[in-house]
């Protein structure tokens, strides 16, 4: 990894400073004199994937928007309240970003820099705006865990996801739509005040405008995070804030908040019929830390639950701050004395904790995501709601503003904040309120308010988001409205993927261009109705089906053809899936295969062989992945669907090869790989006994042999 010569550390370096290796060169120390705060631009070179490509089909928002959440009965009538509203899956109008390899080249990228004599702030515009890395540069520690590579994986609402740093998340339960796209960046300059960052995007799902402006004014110890949601229209709307912090994580770091009151995922061991182990989830609970014993042997009563190394598998602590408490926070403590913290104003009310725990899947997880042995981490999050499945509304004509704070703090004599807990929390809130006090962050919190609101700043846009934002302030100045003030969407961020849309607003007709992408917002409905073409038919049934119309939609695509045939076909086939008409739903696959799908895309084929495995079609199955081009049996989904065929026909050479290939889809809680090898085995043993592989046989397995730790993906 590289950053330009005006870079305040080669950030890298961390690893070399948790070896005692490190001595930081300070250029501003070094040239003893005094530079004022310094906001540039430059490049930063990471190892990781070219890009990442998107799946062309739209993914439908569950059929039930509500989702069922599981509590093991202690919640109370408040905290069972929008426990699960508006958490289904939800991703339309954005498409999945699910191409992408764990072939690394060296690639560079743009960087924003801000800088004051205390703290050095990156930020990556085109991963989502994400805080890359934050630097004391007194001592050259690391503030976050920064990750030395940039690698997609399996973990967001749309796919792809990396690790480290402070990730922004709005509009849905998840990581965020924009996590790994680009998003806009503006250099504000107020009169006689030191510049600031302004990152800014429009929410396209909901309709919501969002910023974050970014201050470390010189002397500042804390790098300010000022947050404004708007909701500009005349209704209510599901949404969702948290934004995600990457600690380093060590055996002794200890995470605390203000309180130790906690929802916590209740994970309890058991035992099954043949006296084996097994963990068994008993839901969503309410625990006191550090001891989140159930009388009925919850695996939490077995040690320290602040220590996040301590966990025998992942898991996740709600911290439910007081209504009473003004300014939330929460921190992480090192043996060394050394403190990593964050406050917030009161909308930004609760906490959270996640950890990967010290099994071998977690902890592959973490190299995983970055290098082997260079990827250990901590999150702690901030929200708006209890947890991430308890709904939240922001009101109409309304918005949601918040300040927060990101420091750390050195601790003459730790020992306190290692003792018992209770004392070790207050030791840690004295420690936090010494390093940022509650007067700190109201001030920091009263003065990013001004600025923001500040009409007379020179503004100059440093990096483009999508042109989203541009087109719906086109579309609402031909309606005489206007967008909300401080967000900038020229003209010129308008591309091809925003162009047939433009056409449909000027002229009526969505014209002769291939329309990729998706529009579900109800006010392009009237405009869709009012073109005949199969492109125009094909995006409105879209839209229906996305607001739960059916038959309309089902209306709309049988009429369909031409380019777009492959594309209603499939849509056909998801449709027939909700009805639980399987039968349909492989026709109208095959359809869209023989109209061309196969060939545009390799997930088509992926979601046909997913449709013949659901139906235990697996030499089916088999002979559609043995027929497809060579690209998509390259495909990584594919593989490994090929492989859940493979198993059941007899294909165990083409098993083993999918075990020494590298993959990238496997999903967050995925246990696809490790079931096929220990199925794999079952049938090696079952060879060797002359008997048939049995479920028995495979349960043997799974409690005998160790699977590769490059396949093990297992949480617990």
């Amino acid at each position: 990894m590289r950053l330009d010569r005006r870079m305040c550390y080669d950030i890298m370096k961390q690893t070399e400073w948790e070896k005692g290796k490190f001595s930081p060169k300070n250029r501003l120390h070094e040239e003893k004199e005094y530079v004022p705060m310094l906001l540039y631009r430059t490049k930063i070179a990471l190892p990781g994937p070219e890009g990442i490509g998107e799946n062309p089909l739209p993914r439908f928002r569950d059929a039930k928007h509500d989702r069922d959440v599981t509590t093991n009965g202690s919640f109370t009538e408040k905290e069972n309240r929008l426990l699960g509203s508006e958490c289904g899956a939800r991703v339309l109008p954005y498409r999945m970003q699910d191409v992408y390899t764990r072939e690394r080249q060296p690639i560079e990228r743009d960087a924003i820099v801000m800088e004051n004599e205390h703290l050095c702030a990156v930020f990556l515009p085109w991963l989502g705006g994400k805080l890359y890395s934050l630097t004391e540069k007194a001592t050259g520690r690391p503030i976050l865990f920064t990750n030395p590579v940039f690698q997609p994986a399996n973990l967001a609402i749309r796919d792809a996801w990396t690790s480290g740093g402070v990730e922004w998340n709005i509009g849905q339960l998840g990581h965020t739509f924009t996590t790994c796209s680009d998003v806009f960046f503006a250099k504000i300059r107020p009169e006689n005040e030191e510049p600031f960052l302004r990152m800014y995007e429009y929410e396209r799902q909901k309709g919501l405008f969002w910023s974050i402006d970014f201050h470390l004014p010189d002397g500042a110890k804390a790098l300010v995070a000022h947050v404004r949601v708007v909701n500009d229209d005349k209704v209510e709307k599901p949404m969702y804030w948290w934004s995600n912090t990457a600690c380093v994580e060590t055996e002794e770091a200890r995470v605390f908040s203000d309180t130790d009151e906690v929802i916590y995922q209740d994970m309890r061991i058991e035992k099954t019929e043949d006296g084996h182990d097994k963990y068994v989830s008993y839901g969503f609970g309410v625990a006191k830390l550090p001891d989140c014993t159930e009388k009925d042997g919850s695996v939490h009563g077995y040690f320290d639950a602040s220590y996040s190394m301590r966990f025998p598998r992942a898991n996740e602590f709600f911290f439910q701050t007081p209504e009473d408490v003004k300014y939330p926070w929460e921190a992480v403590s090192y043996k060394d004395g050394f403190m990593f913290l964050e406050k917030s104003t009161q909308a930004l009310r609760y906490r959270k904790m996640f950890c990967w725990g010290h099994g071998r899947g977690g902890r592959f997880w973490c190299d995983y995501l970055a290098e082997p042995g260079k990827g250990d981490y901590i999150e702690l999050q901030a929200g708006l709601a209890p947890t991430q499945v308890h709904g939240y509304r922001i009101a109409p004509e309304s918005e949601i503003v918040f300040t927060q704070a990101f420091s750390c703090a050195h601790v003459a004599d730790p020992a306190p904040m290692y003792g018992e807990y209770a004392s070790a929390r207050m030791a840690a809130k004295a420690n936090v309120g010494a390093a940022l006090s509650d007067e700190d962050v109201e001030a920091m919190d009263a003065r990013a308010r001004r600025l923001h609101d500040d009409d007379r700043a020179e503004v100059e846009i440093w990096h483009h988001g999508a042109g989203w934002g541009a087109l719906e302030r086109i579309r609402r100045a031909r309606q005489g409205r206007g967008i909300p003030a401080g967000f900038w969407f020229e003209d010129n961020t308008l591309t091809a993927e925003q162009k047939p849309w433009l056409n449909l607003l000027e002229n009526g007709r969505l014209g002769d261009a291939r329309v990729s992408e998706f529009m579900v917002d109800e006010r392009w409905k009237a405009l869709l109705e009012g073109d005949d073409s199969d492109a125009a038919k094909l995006h409105l049934g879209i839209l229906h089906m996305e607001a739960g119309r059916e038959a309309e939609a089902e209306a709309l695509w049988r009429q369909v053809g031409g380019e777009y045939k492959p594309m209603a076909e499939r849509n056909l086939a998801v449709l027939c899936q909700r009805r639980g008409d399987e039968e349909g739903a492989v026709s109208h696959m095959k359809a869209s295969l023989a109209a061309g799908g196969d060939r545009e895309d390799a997930a088509y084929t992926r979601e046909y062989i997913q449709m013949l495995l659901t139906l235990k079609r697996y030499q089916a199955a088999w002979d559609a992945f043995a027929a497809a081009p060579e690209e998509t049996q390259k495909d990584d989904r594919v593989s490994i669907l090929a492989g859940v065929a493979a198993i059941e026909v007899g294909e165990y050479a083409y098993m083993d090869e999918m075990f020494r290939m590298p993959h990238a889809a496997v999903r967050e809680g995925e246990t696809s790989l490790t079931d096929l090898w220990f199925r794999r085995e079952a049938a090696r043993e079952a060879e060797k006994r002359g008997v048939k592989v049995t479920d028995q046989l495979v349960e043997e397995m799974r409690h005998t042999l160790t699977p590769p730790r490059e396949i093990d993906f297992r949480m617990s």
